[in-house]
């Protein structure tokens, strides 16, 4: 189990890694270009990226100013328009500095849901890691700090990993003893141990949803009359956490792994929590 889980951890890592380099160009999703109109049409929705060609915003970054931000793109990583969601969360806007370094805001909103140094990863491959795991950890728990303030309480250290010239730290944010999609993942460079990017893409989400009724053992239940062979020793839950829909409800994520015929098969399934 704990090999599949970090299998889907790297694969997750290179998605990302590409979201955050490729949104320089490609707009996973959207398809902008200068039309001359205040609003381009694509698969997903209206994006209002020429009404915020001129947009500006000022953010104060780990103590230090990012001086004037200028609009770059609206980039979407979910599969529903906006106008669909009950929230913006999946849209953001990417805003850059003068030297290229890109931040990343919840669609509409000053909400900082990461950011992306020019040069966020090194080109080459060194066999001498400069930085230590410890030391890499101890920067992250300070940055997760000057980031978040107080509310880097919130979040839990979940993992360490390195790969290439980058470690991978993640942290948390769990819901009523739950884990939950709010997951903030930093990267710091082995050569130098600098933070060169991070994202909490759901930052915020299930703030105000402490006090809610929310039955974790309902919704295992729940799993277990729809696919009653995931208590079988075939089966087994590699992961699970709370999301929640484009409609706004608050459910239990499960991924599901099974062997069938000697190959390693996943399912997902989601059941509802309140």
């Amino acid at each position: 189990m704990e090999k599949t889980k970090k299998n889907s951890r790297h694969i997750l890592r290179y998605v990302l890694l590409a979201l955050l380099v490729v949104c320089a160009g490609a707009l996973c999703g959207f398809s902008l270009s200068n039309t001359g109109q205040g609003l381009i049409q694509d698969a997903y929705g209206s994006s209002m990226e020429l009404l915020k060609q001129n947009a500006t915003k000022q953010v104060t970054l780990n103590g230090k100013s990012s001086g004037t931000l200028t609009y770059k793109e609206t980039m979407n990583r979910s599969d529903a328009p906006v106008n669909r969601r009950s929230d913006n969360y999946g849209t953001y806007d990417v805003y850059a500095d003068e030297d290229g370094n890109e931040y990343i805001f919840l669609l509409n909103s000053d909400t900082l849901c990461g950011y992306k140094a020019k040069d966020a990863t090194d080109i080459m491959d060194y066999t001498g890691k400069a930085v230590t795991k410890d030391s890499a950890r101890e920067t992250a728990d300070a940055y997760m700090q000057s980031v978040f303030g107080d509310g880097a309480q919130k979040y839990q250290f979940e993992s360490i990993e390195v790969q290439s010239t980058v470690f991978y730290v993640d942290y948390c944010f769990y819901l009523n003893g739950a884990k939950t999609d709010d997951q903030v993942t930093l990267w710091i460079r082995t050569t130098d141990g600098a933070v060169s990017a991070w994202h909490a893409f759901n930052r915020g989400r299930y703030d105000g949803y402490a006090n809610r009724n929310l039955s974790t053992s309902a919704a295992k239940a729940k799993l277990e009359e729809q696919i009653p062979l995931v208590k079988s020793p075939d089966y087994e839950i590699f992961d699970q956490y709370i999301t929640k829909t484009d409609d706004g409800r608050l459910v239990m994520h499960y991924d599901i792994v099974h062997t069938e015929e000697g190959a390693r098969k996943t399912h997902t399934y989601e059941a509802p929590l309140e």
